[in-house]
């Protein structure tokens, strides 16, 4: 009723959420996802690079409808994210999100970007990017996050920003196997708990729900989006 999936030195496929999601979908399994990256994330005390954003993933099969699926950083902001907020010129929403490179607290996300970003939460937070690095990195016999920079720098003679080998561990259990007979109406009592309070939602909800609308009203996207794809397009059509 339990398998697990090792993979090593693979480059970083982008989201969780889409292949736990299927798992979940699909295949009934409940999903426990789980990636590393290279080294932007300090431990809670201190200010150098240890761990990636270290992403996590966890997807639960429901009869009948689209499986509870979220998908989260360990870092207290996703590092593409904090990377937007740079483009636009814009602030971090407070402090507790990153230092610059000499360890100073910052609400400068080019600052953040440069020097180190910090867990959510704390410890509580660097426990769980701990774990993740463990499970994602030191299992499956992968570079770690201080060292995946090193290796991509000597694979290609500098480190260009380019696809990084990192690793990723998958854990899928099958509930009508491990599980119990009340397993799935357990489940579905706490989430109606949950859904019966005002302004609360499910993880997924809304990404479902922008799902069904987009392919109709399209998405909109910032003006300094549009104007780097634009140059990026002159660009190539330069070379």
């Amino acid at each position: 009723g339990i398998a697990c999936c090792s993979i090593s030195n693979s480059y970083h496929f982008s989201s969780l959420w889409w292949e736990t999601e299927m798992l979940a979908a699909e295949h009934n399994l409940v999903v426990m996802n789980f990636v590393n990256t290279l080294a932007f994330v300090a431990h809670s005390g201190g200010s150098k690079r240890v761990y990636g954003t270290n992403p996590m993933a966890f997807g639960w099969p429901r009869p009948n409808t689209q499986p509870l699926v979220w998908d989260q950083a360990s870092s207290a902001m996703a590092r593409g994210d904090m990377q937007i907020l740079a483009r636009d010129g814009k602030q971090l929403p407070g402090p507790g999100y990153a230092v610059d490179r000499n360890g100073q607290p910052t609400l400068d996300p080019a600052e953040g970007v440069d020097g180190a970003q910090l867990t959510f939460g704390g410890h509580k937070g660097t426990c769980l990017a701990l774990m993740v690095e463990l499970l994602a990195g030191a299992l499956t016999g992968s570079p770690l996050a201080v060292e995946g920079e090193k290796w991509e720098a000597e694979r290609k003679g500098g480190f260009d920003g380019g696809p990084t080998k990192q690793g990723q561990f998958v854990l899928v259990i099958d509930p009508k196997v491990a599980g119990k007979e009340l397993t799935a109406k357990k489940a579905e009592m706490l989430f109606g708990l949950i859904l019966a309070q005002d302004g609360a939602r499910l993880p997924a909800e809304r990404r479902y729900a922008i799902r069904k609308k987009t392919p109709k009203e399209g998405v909109l996207i910032p003006e300094s989006l549009h104007s780097t794809v634009m140059k990026l397009v002159q660009t190539s059509a330069n070379l």
